[in-house]
């Protein structure tokens, strides 16, 4: 699973609209290094990928870009760049192939957010919750030129005889047949043990219109299926943004760093998903499942790159 974050997750908010066309969270392609090492892509390039977004921020989509005030996104190590406009969306072409960073800038606001495995021709379309010196993409669509989607976000609307979401403020509608995987942790989870409000990550297909999902993960807490160990979900935890307070060179597999606020322990237990025990170094942007052993700290389950 591939995401897009930098700093601690943030709760979904009054959201606009994203503008264009379409994630959490598009299953990973492999990533080159990252962008800030890629040469500028020339104006009017046929390659590149697109990415749209929309921008919010905790006190709702006009706190954004106040009247006379200007907040620009750019990717670093480019001269890619764009201007937020007045409802809140932007859009940036040409974006090279790899790991991109966004900087957004001006008006009080000074955040980055990564955006792994971009390829060539993709289409992304993102929901920044934009804060200061914090990005997080609270949702993610995500298409190849080859019609593979990923999707992340809140589940809208539920149709039981069609086995249909809408998900996010795009009202993206997924399909979902008999027989494809949907999963809380390790746990299976059937079509009617949805529930509206929860946050998914799918994996699909794209036929015209139509979204045919052929996995679905549940990331927040599921109340109808217990996951299986301790029984207490309540110490269940999530985390994701970029690590900082790695040691150089660090141990594996048992070594501490920090996401924003929060502590993560890893042990011999963790697994790691698109990436490795090395690769979690600072800068890199990850997703953290694990059980909280404080208010600010987690022992990691999972570590998956975003």
């Amino acid at each position: 699973m591939r995401n897009v974050f930098v700093s601690v997750c943030v709760p979904l908010v009054i959201g606009v609209a994203l503008a264009g066309a379409a994630c959490g969270k598009s299953s990973a392609p492999a990533s080159p290094s990252p962008s800030s090492n890629a040469a500028p892509q020339p104006a009017g390039s046929a390659t590149g990928a697109t990415i749209a977004g929309a921008v919010v921020s905790s006190s709702g989509a006009q706190s954004v870009r106040p009247m006379g005030g200007t907040i620009t996104v750019s990717i670093v190590g480019t001269t890619i760049s764009a201007t937020i406009d007045a409802s809140g969306t932007f859009t940036l072409h040409n974006v090279p192939s790899g790991d991109v960073t966004l900087s957004f800038s001006g008006n009080g606001v000074n955040a980055h957010l990564t955006i792994s495995g971009v390829s060539d021709h993709e289409q992304i379309h993102i929901t920044v919750n934009l804060q200061g010196t914090t990005a997080d993409a609270d949702e993610t669509e995500r298409e190849t030129d080859d019609n593979r989607v990923e999707v992340e976000g809140q589940i809208s609307t539920i149709t039981l005889a069609t086995r249909t979401l809408v998900v996010g403020r795009r009202q993206t509608m997924l399909v979902v047949p008999p027989g494809t995987p949907i999963r809380h942790g390790s746990t299976n989870i059937d079509f009617a043990q949805l529930a509206v409000g929860e946050r998914i990550h799918a994996h699909g297909t794209k036929n015209g219109t139509t979204i045919t999902a052929t996995s679905v993960e549940v990331q927040n807490e599921h109340t109808d299926v217990p996951d299986p160990g301790d029984g207490n979900d309540d110490n269940e935890a999530e985390v994701k943004g970029a690590v900082s307070g790695a040691a150089a060179g660090h141990a594996c597999p048992a070594f501490t760093f920090s996401v924003g606020t929060t502590t993560v322990t890893t042990n011999a237990s963790t697994k790691f998903d698109d990436i490795t025990c090395a690769g979690v170094v600072n800068g890199v942007s990850v997703e953290v499942k694990g059980t909280k052993t404080s208010a600010t700290a987690i022992t990691a389950t999972r570590i998956e790159k975003n």
